[in-house]
């Protein structure tokens, strides 16, 4: 197993009112310290004549290493994958945005009021060097290309609350806000599960309706969407393993961020917004109405 050292600059939307900022700190089993640099400038060269305007903003410079079990080479290609599980810049910025609370939390206070941990749709540019190898490079949302295309359809007065919700989910999650829109998702899915169980009772009055879902405690998403399901309509989403498998995991990352404090990663809140998503997307095949986004569009 070798390490490697490995730099991720990255552009915060935001400046405090401190001065430039200098920390560094070991993390977990690690040998070697990870280090950060906050520093607010003007400008960010970006090398071939081109710059950033980083005004009002800082500039994060983060130095670390990483095991990895190949060659250099075999490093840097991996750095460089962009696929949604075990990406190199989702370590590295489970690293930066632990080291931006803690300096938030050191420099409490209206001056250092902006600073918070960030996700990828707040960048305004970002870049991953290994051994002075600038191996990926992304500007953010607004910084590059052209305007994006017109509305697909017209502006409503009011958005539906299950499209509404979901969306801000997403939100959170490109924002750096990982736990906080898994929570969303899962009080959501909650709350549509039982509006759906409510539309599959019959021969009983809502008030029983509510006595009966209120009876349920423990478990609660696993009996509404399996066995109680599985009566009121001789099916129940549960029936695919696969799906059941997913809400098992949801309600285990749901109640270990909740209680025990468990972090809640990038890819741990976008696998459990996509669960959230399929469960509404079988409840609208089954006859409940839901205006829900086509996808879920994670930066």
């Amino acid at each position: 197993m070798n390490d490697y050292p490995i730099r991720f600059l990255a552009v915060l939307p935001y400046r405090a009112a401190i001065p430039s900022v200098s920390h560094s700190q070991a993390f977990g089993k690690d040998y070697w310290n990870t280090s950060l640099i906050l520093t607010p400038q003007d400008v960010l060269p970006l090398g071939a004549g081109f710059s950033i305007n980083t005004e009002h903003r800082t500039v994060a410079a983060l130095e670390t290493r990483r095991h990895f079990d190949g060659t250099l080479q075999e490093f840097k290609h991996w750095a460089a994958i962009r696929q949604p599980v075990d990406r190199c810049c989702d370590w590295l910025m489970h690293r930066l945005n632990t080291m931006l609370v803690g300096i938030k939390y050191a420099y409490e206070g209206t001056h250092a009021s902006p600073i918070r941990p960030v996700g990828y749709s707040d960048l305004i540019f970002y870049n991953v060097v290994v051994e002075g190898e600038v191996i990926f490079s992304r500007g953010g949302v607004s910084t590059f290309g052209p305007a994006g295309s017109p509305p697909a359809r017209a502006i409503p007065k009011q958005v539906a609350n299950e499209w509404r919700l979901l969306v801000r989910a997403v939100d959170l999650v490109n924002h750096g806000f990982f736990a906080e829109g898994l929570i969303v998702a899962v009080a959501m899915l909650d709350d549509v599960t039982q509006q759906f169980v409510r539309l599959k009772m019959s021969g009983i009055t809502s008030v029983q309706q509510e006595e009966l879902l209120r009876t349920i405690e423990r478990k609660r998403l696993k009996t509404y969407l399996g066995p109680l399901l599985k009566v009121l309509t001789g099916l129940a989403p549960l029936d695919d393993q696969e799906l059941a498998g997913e809400l098992d995991w949801l309600n285990r990352k749901r109640n270990d961020v909740m209680h025990n404090g468990d972090a809640c990663e990038y890819v741990d809140a976008c696998r459990g917004l996509g669960v959230t998503l399929k469960f509404l997307e079988y409840f609208r095949t089954n006859g409940m109405t839901l205006d829900l986004p086509s996808e879920l569009h994670f930066w």
